[in-house]
């Protein structure tokens, strides 16, 4: 990277950092298409916690995605379903 587009990114991303921006991180079912968000977790810039909530898929958890995240259907069974969360807490 030449170090005009490497000052251009850096002064992209101060702004971006003073904008007070938020962060979501999902875990979900897997990678397919049908995929669902079995966690969601948003904080600020400072790092309190906006939201975080398991969230009980109407599927089963790949395997695979498991492995990743550790999320079993257990730890889902009392979780409230996605549009239970998003009534209650009004997310977007």
């Amino acid at each position: 990277m030449n170090t005009s587009h490497r000052l251009s990114a850096i002064h992209e991303a101060q702004a971006l950092l003073e904008s007070d921006p938020v962060y979501l991180d999902t875990e979900t079912t897997g990678m397919h298409l049908s995929a669902e968000v079995i966690e969601i977790g948003i904080i600020d810039d400072k790092e309190q916690v906006l939201y975080d909530s398991l969230i009980r898929p109407r599927g089963k958890i790949d395997p695979a995605a498991a492995r990743v995240h550790g999320i079993t259907p257990e730890m889902l069974a009392d979780a409230p379903t996605w549009d239970q969360a998003w009534r209650k807490q009004r997310l977007f």
